[in-house]
Protein backbone atom coordinates (compact mmCIF):
# COMPACT_ATOMS: atom_id res chain seq x y z
CA UNK A 1 0.00 0.00 0.00
CA UNK A 2 1.51 3.56 -1.17
CA UNK A 3 2.48 5.30 2.29
CA UNK A 4 0.45 8.47 2.92
CA UNK A 5 1.37 12.43 2.09
CA UNK A 6 1.95 13.85 5.04
CA UNK A 7 -0.52 16.83 4.50
CA UNK A 8 -3.18 18.16 7.54
CA UNK A 9 -5.61 18.98 5.05
CA UNK A 10 -5.78 15.44 3.60
CA UNK A 11 -5.56 13.83 6.75
CA UNK A 12 -8.55 16.48 7.96
CA UNK A 13 -10.87 14.82 5.09
CA UNK A 14 -10.32 11.63 5.67
CA UNK A 15 -10.74 11.07 8.99
CA UNK A 16 -14.20 13.64 8.39
CA UNK A 17 -14.89 10.99 5.64
CA UNK A 18 -14.45 8.07 7.71
CA UNK A 19 -16.67 9.69 10.73
CA UNK A 20 -19.31 10.37 8.54
CA UNK A 21 -19.33 6.89 6.67
CA UNK A 22 -19.23 5.02 10.67
CA UNK A 23 -21.86 7.80 11.90
CA UNK A 24 -24.23 7.25 9.19
CA UNK A 25 -24.08 3.30 9.34
CA UNK A 26 -24.84 3.80 13.06
CA UNK A 27 -27.44 6.31 12.79
CA UNK A 28 -29.17 4.68 10.17
CA UNK A 29 -29.43 1.47 11.75
CA UNK A 30 -27.41 -0.51 9.95
CA UNK A 31 -25.40 -1.15 12.84
CA UNK A 32 -27.37 -1.23 15.99
CA UNK A 33 -26.86 -0.70 19.76
CA UNK A 34 -24.31 -3.50 20.74
CA UNK A 35 -23.09 -4.88 17.71
CA UNK A 36 -19.08 -4.85 17.48
CA UNK A 37 -18.09 -2.16 15.64
CA UNK A 38 -14.75 -2.63 12.90
CA UNK A 39 -11.23 -2.52 14.81
CA UNK A 40 -8.77 -0.03 13.91
CA UNK A 41 -6.81 -2.25 11.78
CA UNK A 42 -9.55 -3.37 9.60
CA UNK A 43 -10.62 0.50 8.69
CA UNK A 44 -6.86 1.06 8.10
CA UNK A 45 -6.84 -1.63 5.39
CA UNK A 46 -10.43 -1.01 4.11
CA UNK A 47 -9.92 2.43 3.76
CA UNK A 48 -5.84 2.61 3.42
CA UNK A 49 -5.54 5.44 6.03
CA UNK A 50 -2.98 5.63 8.32
CA UNK A 51 -3.80 4.53 12.28
CA UNK A 52 -3.88 7.99 13.35
CA UNK A 53 -6.60 9.03 10.83
CA UNK A 54 -8.67 5.81 12.19
CA UNK A 55 -7.84 6.77 15.87
CA UNK A 56 -8.93 10.16 15.65
CA UNK A 57 -12.24 9.14 13.50
CA UNK A 58 -13.10 6.57 16.07
CA UNK A 59 -12.27 9.23 18.79
CA UNK A 60 -14.85 11.60 17.40
CA UNK A 61 -17.65 9.02 17.05
CA UNK A 62 -16.94 8.03 20.80
CA UNK A 63 -17.59 11.37 22.51
CA UNK A 64 -20.21 11.39 20.43
CA UNK A 65 -21.42 8.43 22.06
CA UNK A 66 -21.71 6.36 19.24
CA UNK A 67 -19.77 4.04 20.17
CA UNK A 68 -17.74 2.70 23.23
CA UNK A 69 -13.76 0.65 23.30
CA UNK A 70 -13.59 -2.01 25.77
CA UNK A 71 -10.08 -2.66 26.64
CA UNK A 72 -8.89 -6.71 25.45
CA UNK A 73 -12.72 -6.74 23.63
CA UNK A 74 -13.50 -4.31 21.01
CA UNK A 75 -15.15 -1.53 19.73
CA UNK A 76 -19.26 -1.83 20.16
CA UNK A 77 -21.90 0.24 19.09
CA UNK A 78 -23.53 1.89 21.91
CA UNK A 79 -26.13 4.61 20.61
CA UNK A 80 -29.93 3.83 20.67
CA UNK A 81 -32.34 5.66 19.17
CA UNK A 82 -34.63 7.27 22.11
CA UNK A 83 -37.38 8.09 19.64
CA UNK A 84 -37.69 4.18 18.62
CA UNK A 85 -41.13 3.99 20.42
CA UNK A 86 -42.75 6.80 18.16
CA UNK A 87 -40.95 4.89 15.15
CA UNK A 88 -44.03 2.71 15.18
CA UNK A 89 -46.46 4.93 14.16
CA UNK A 90 -44.97 6.13 11.36
CA UNK A 91 -45.26 4.91 8.18
CA UNK A 92 -42.15 2.84 6.64
CA UNK A 93 -39.97 2.93 3.50
CA UNK A 94 -37.47 0.32 2.88
CA UNK A 95 -34.23 0.82 1.60
CA UNK A 96 -32.35 -2.06 0.24
CA UNK A 97 -28.75 -0.84 -0.88
CA UNK A 98 -26.26 -3.21 -2.42
CA UNK A 99 -23.08 -1.94 -0.46
CA UNK A 100 -22.49 0.91 2.39
CA UNK A 101 -19.63 2.14 0.38
CA UNK A 102 -17.59 4.83 1.89
CA UNK A 103 -17.66 7.34 -1.00
CA UNK A 104 -21.44 6.70 -1.64
CA UNK A 105 -23.62 5.28 0.98
CA UNK A 106 -23.29 8.74 3.76
CA UNK A 107 -24.48 10.65 0.74
CA UNK A 108 -27.27 8.45 -0.98
CA UNK A 109 -28.58 7.95 2.79
CA UNK A 110 -28.79 11.72 4.25
CA UNK A 111 -30.55 12.56 0.70
CA UNK A 112 -33.29 9.87 1.34
CA UNK A 113 -33.51 10.75 5.01
CA UNK A 114 -33.79 14.47 4.60
CA UNK A 115 -36.86 14.40 2.11
CA UNK A 116 -38.94 11.49 4.13
CA UNK A 117 -38.18 12.69 7.25
CA UNK A 118 -39.64 16.05 5.93
CA UNK A 119 -42.77 13.83 4.50
CA UNK A 120 -42.86 11.68 8.01
CA UNK A 121 -41.68 8.77 7.16
CA UNK A 122 -39.19 6.00 8.73
CA UNK A 123 -36.29 4.72 6.66
CA UNK A 124 -35.31 1.03 7.60
CA UNK A 125 -32.46 -0.11 6.05
CA UNK A 126 -30.64 -3.24 4.25
CA UNK A 127 -27.63 -4.26 2.90
CA UNK A 128 -27.58 -6.98 0.95
CA UNK A 129 -23.46 -6.77 0.25
CA UNK A 130 -24.72 -7.62 -3.36
CA UNK A 131 -25.89 -11.34 -2.39
CA UNK A 132 -29.04 -12.38 -4.07
CA UNK A 133 -29.92 -13.99 -0.76
CA UNK A 134 -29.39 -11.20 0.77
CA UNK A 135 -31.87 -9.23 -1.23
CA UNK A 136 -34.62 -12.32 -0.73
CA UNK A 137 -34.21 -12.25 2.71
CA UNK A 138 -34.92 -8.46 3.00
CA UNK A 139 -37.77 -8.48 0.62
CA UNK A 140 -39.88 -11.13 2.40
CA UNK A 141 -38.98 -9.22 5.62
CA UNK A 142 -39.89 -5.86 4.08
CA UNK A 143 -43.28 -7.28 2.45
CA UNK A 144 -43.95 -9.08 5.90
CA UNK A 145 -43.75 -5.56 7.60
CA UNK A 146 -46.16 -4.26 5.21
CA UNK A 147 -43.70 -1.27 4.47
CA UNK A 148 -45.45 1.62 2.07
CA UNK A 149 -42.56 1.90 -0.11
CA UNK A 150 -39.50 0.68 -1.72
CA UNK A 151 -35.85 2.35 -2.83
CA UNK A 152 -33.99 -0.71 -4.22
CA UNK A 153 -30.34 -1.06 -5.20
CA UNK A 154 -30.23 -4.04 -7.32
CA UNK A 155 -28.16 -6.84 -6.90
CA UNK A 156 -25.92 -8.59 -9.54
CA UNK A 157 -27.77 -6.75 -11.89
CA UNK A 158 -25.74 -8.42 -15.10
CA UNK A 159 -28.06 -11.33 -14.31
CA UNK A 160 -31.42 -11.89 -14.63
CA UNK A 161 -33.10 -11.56 -10.70
CA UNK A 162 -34.52 -15.01 -9.43
CA UNK A 163 -37.05 -12.78 -6.46
CA UNK A 164 -39.23 -12.62 -9.72
CA UNK A 165 -42.51 -14.12 -7.27
CA UNK A 166 -41.66 -11.53 -4.73
CA UNK A 167 -41.46 -8.29 -7.00
CA UNK A 168 -44.74 -9.82 -8.52
CA UNK A 169 -46.17 -9.73 -5.07
CA UNK A 170 -44.67 -6.22 -4.20
CA UNK A 171 -46.73 -5.42 -8.01
CA UNK A 172 -49.51 -6.80 -7.42
CA UNK A 173 -49.94 -5.00 -4.19
CA UNK A 174 -49.51 -1.67 -5.42
CA UNK A 175 -45.97 -0.81 -2.90
CA UNK A 176 -44.85 2.08 -4.85
CA UNK A 177 -41.26 0.87 -5.80
CA UNK A 178 -38.04 2.66 -7.27
CA UNK A 179 -34.37 1.63 -8.50
CA UNK A 180 -31.67 3.63 -7.47
CA UNK A 181 -28.15 3.66 -9.94
CA UNK A 182 -29.32 -0.04 -11.55
CA UNK A 183 -32.47 -2.04 -12.60
CA UNK A 184 -33.29 -5.37 -13.37
CA UNK A 185 -33.89 -6.08 -16.87
CA UNK A 186 -36.49 -8.90 -16.23
CA UNK A 187 -38.49 -6.51 -13.31
CA UNK A 188 -40.20 -3.84 -14.79
CA UNK A 189 -40.37 -0.84 -11.83
CA UNK A 190 -38.74 2.69 -12.85
CA UNK A 191 -35.29 3.33 -12.39
CA UNK A 192 -33.05 6.77 -11.51
CA UNK A 193 -29.74 6.37 -12.53
CA UNK A 194 -26.58 7.85 -14.39
CA UNK A 195 -25.05 7.19 -17.36
CA UNK A 196 -22.03 4.71 -16.88
CA UNK A 197 -21.46 4.25 -20.30
CA UNK A 198 -21.33 8.01 -20.70
CA UNK A 199 -18.84 8.65 -17.74
CA UNK A 200 -16.67 6.09 -18.76
CA UNK A 201 -16.66 7.40 -22.53
CA UNK A 202 -15.93 10.52 -21.57
CA UNK A 203 -12.78 9.26 -18.92
CA UNK A 204 -11.45 6.85 -21.50
CA UNK A 205 -11.69 10.42 -23.85
CA UNK A 206 -9.78 12.94 -21.24
CA UNK A 207 -7.09 10.41 -21.38
CA UNK A 208 -6.60 9.51 -25.43
CA UNK A 209 -6.96 13.60 -25.84
CA UNK A 210 -3.86 14.08 -23.04
CA UNK A 211 -1.69 12.15 -25.49
CA UNK A 212 -2.36 8.32 -23.83
CA UNK A 213 -2.73 5.39 -26.11
CA UNK A 214 -2.02 2.28 -24.10
CA UNK A 215 -5.41 2.03 -21.89
CA UNK A 216 -5.89 -0.50 -19.37
CA UNK A 217 -9.17 -0.98 -17.42
CA UNK A 218 -11.14 -3.02 -14.92
CA UNK A 219 -14.91 -4.15 -15.03
CA UNK A 220 -17.26 -5.42 -12.91
CA UNK A 221 -19.38 -8.10 -14.73
CA UNK A 222 -21.67 -8.83 -12.03
CA UNK A 223 -23.03 -5.83 -12.01
CA UNK A 224 -24.82 -3.80 -15.02
CA UNK A 225 -22.91 -0.54 -14.20
CA UNK A 226 -19.48 -2.57 -14.65
CA UNK A 227 -21.23 -3.73 -18.29
CA UNK A 228 -21.79 -0.07 -19.17
CA UNK A 229 -18.58 1.27 -17.95
CA UNK A 230 -16.92 -1.34 -20.45
CA UNK A 231 -19.54 -0.55 -23.28
CA UNK A 232 -18.55 3.13 -22.60
CA UNK A 233 -14.73 2.54 -22.92
CA UNK A 234 -14.91 0.02 -26.01
CA UNK A 235 -17.35 2.66 -27.82
CA UNK A 236 -14.62 5.62 -27.26
CA UNK A 237 -11.72 3.24 -28.57
CA UNK A 238 -13.86 2.86 -31.33
CA UNK A 239 -14.64 6.35 -32.34
CA UNK A 240 -10.80 7.36 -31.55
CA UNK A 241 -9.52 4.45 -33.22
CA UNK A 242 -7.18 3.30 -30.87
CA UNK A 243 -6.90 -0.52 -30.65
CA UNK A 244 -8.64 -2.50 -28.23
CA UNK A 245 -6.53 -5.23 -26.47
CA UNK A 246 -8.21 -7.64 -24.33
CA UNK A 247 -4.89 -8.14 -22.42
CA UNK A 248 -5.42 -4.67 -21.00
CA UNK A 249 -8.94 -5.34 -19.63
CA UNK A 250 -9.41 -7.31 -16.16
CA UNK A 251 -12.56 -8.37 -14.72
CA UNK A 252 -13.63 -9.09 -11.25
CA UNK A 253 -16.98 -9.88 -8.98
CA UNK A 254 -18.08 -9.34 -5.57
CA UNK A 255 -16.52 -12.57 -4.70
CA UNK A 256 -13.16 -12.16 -5.62
CA UNK A 257 -13.42 -8.20 -5.58
CA UNK A 258 -10.29 -7.41 -2.64
CA UNK A 259 -8.56 -10.23 -4.40
CA UNK A 260 -8.43 -8.27 -7.85
CA UNK A 261 -7.48 -4.99 -5.78
CA UNK A 262 -4.88 -6.15 -3.61
CA UNK A 263 -1.26 -4.72 -4.34
CA UNK A 264 0.17 -7.91 -5.92
CA UNK A 265 -2.83 -7.79 -8.69
CA UNK A 266 -2.57 -4.71 -9.68
CA UNK A 267 1.57 -5.35 -10.27
CA UNK A 268 0.52 -7.85 -12.74
CA UNK A 269 -1.71 -5.48 -14.77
Amino acid sequence: MAKEIDNPNNDSLKYRKLYKWGRTLILSGVLKNGDKFMSEHVLEKKFGYSRQTVRTALEEMEQEGLISRIRGSGTYVSYRNDSEENLENKPHIGLILSYFADYLFPEVYAGIESVMQEQGFQIDVAITRNHLNEETMYLESFLKAGVSGLIIEGTRTSFPNPNLRLYKEIERRNIPTIFIHNHYDNIPFDSVEMSDAKGSYELTKYLIENGHKQIGAMFKYDDMQGMERYRGFTECLSDYGIRFDDDWIRWYSTKDMEEKFSKKSLMNF
